[in-house]
This record gives structure tokens, C-alpha cells and sequence, in this order.
């Protein structure tokens, strides 16, 4: 029977116990219970209050998972500015989209140079404003970077076993120029029409 999450006192170290998409970044599960090498420790376990944190700090930054703690860390992921700066900054983000799709809404034969110029103005500061975002509210960038992960196309093939990534040093050089592109492309459009 498979362990479950629950079950486990420290679920975030244990790659196989996340999602496939995860687990290559979570590579730190190596020296968590320590190392040895020809029957010697070369690297002592980590403290239990250790584990705890870097328990934590992947269950926020690879799994986006803060439990429901959306303005309130516990000094992982500190918090830079307050609540009500947050809503302000997003609100303004929000009044310059909606300026910004007026003008992009224009047909482009009454759109001016000062509206393509104010179009410009409106997506720098959009650009700004969600930067400093990131960079002060960590749920963004956090999410932010959880979302680009789980796009990567990469991720998608390792977790679904479609392809597995060969070193060069592993591949014979026969085998290099052995395929021919106008074969490969003509076999692929063969198997399309079937």
C-alpha cells in the first residue's frame, strides 16, 4: 500500500509523495536524512526543527500551498508591505487595464499617436506596478512561478513518460545523423492521416 500524505511527518521532502510535475525540482530530499559514502556519514541528517522549515518552505514555494495564510507568513515567505497597499496597487493595476482596452478597443483608423503613446505609458506602468508586486507581496511570485512550472512543456512529457531526457555522451554518433528529417516528417504525416 502507498503512503499517503497524511501519514507522513514531512511530506514536502518527499518528492514521490508530490505531484510528478514537482518532484525534479525538489532535489534537496538527498541530504535531508544524510549522507554517507563508502560506509562513512559525510553529511550529518538535518535537525528535526530543520526539517520542519525546509518542510514548510517547499510545501509554500513549490506547491503554492500557504494554508489559507494569504496575508500572514510564518517568516518563510515574509510579507514586505501591508493588506490594504496590496489592494490599493491592485485596484490602480485594474483602472489602467480597463483605460488601456479603450484604447486598444479603437478602431485603428481614428487611433492616434498620442493613444498609441498612452497605450504604451498604461503597459509600463501595468508592468511596473505588477513587478514591485512580486517583489513585495511573495504569494504572487510564488504562484507566479508554480503556474510557469506546471506549463513547462519539459514537466509535461517527464510526469506523463512521453520522452526521458539521454545525455550526448550516451548516444552512439551513428545514431546522431542516422534519421533522416524528410522520413521522420513524411512517417509523422503518414500516421496523421490514419
Amino acid at each position: 500500500m502507498k503512503k499517503k500524505r497524511k501519514d507522513e511527518k514531512y511530506p514536502n521532502l518527499k518528492p514521490d509523495l508530490n505531484l510528478k510535475k514537482r518532484q525534479d525540482y525538489m532535489d534537496q530530499h538527498y541530504y535531508v536524512d544524510g549522507v554517507k559514502h563508502k560506509g562513512r556519514v559525510v553529511m550529518q541528517p538535518l535537525p528535526e526543527d530543520a526539517k520542519e522549515y525546509l518542510n514548510d518552505f517547499n510545501g509554500e514555494y513549490y506547491n503554492a500551498g500557504f494554508e489559507g495564510k494569504a496575508w500572514c507568513y510564518d517568516n518563510i515567505h515574509e510579507l514586505k508591505i501591508d493588506k490594504d497597499t496590496v489592494l490599493d496597487i491592485k485596484a490602480q493595476i485594474k483602472v489602467l487595464k480597463a483605460a488601456r482596452k479603450k484604447i486598444h478597443g479603437k478602431s485603428p483608423n481614428t487611433t492616434t499617436d498620442a493613444d498609441r503613446e498612452l497605450y504604451g505609458f498604461y503597459t509600463s506602468q501595468i508592468d511596473e506596478m505588477t513587478e514591485f508586486l512580486h517583489k513585495m507581496h511573495p504569494r504572487m511570485e510564488i504562484e507566479k512561478n508554480n503556474y510557469a512550472r506546471s506549463q513547462d512543456i519539459l514537466n509535461h512529457g517527464r510526469a506523463s513518460n512521453e520522452f526521458s531526457i539521454v545525455s550526448w555522451e550516451t548516444l552512439d554518433d551513428n545514431m546522431i545523423g542516422a534519421i533522416d528529417p524528410e522520413l521522420w516528417i513524411q512517417q509523422f504525416d503518414e500516421d496523421e492521416e490514419d
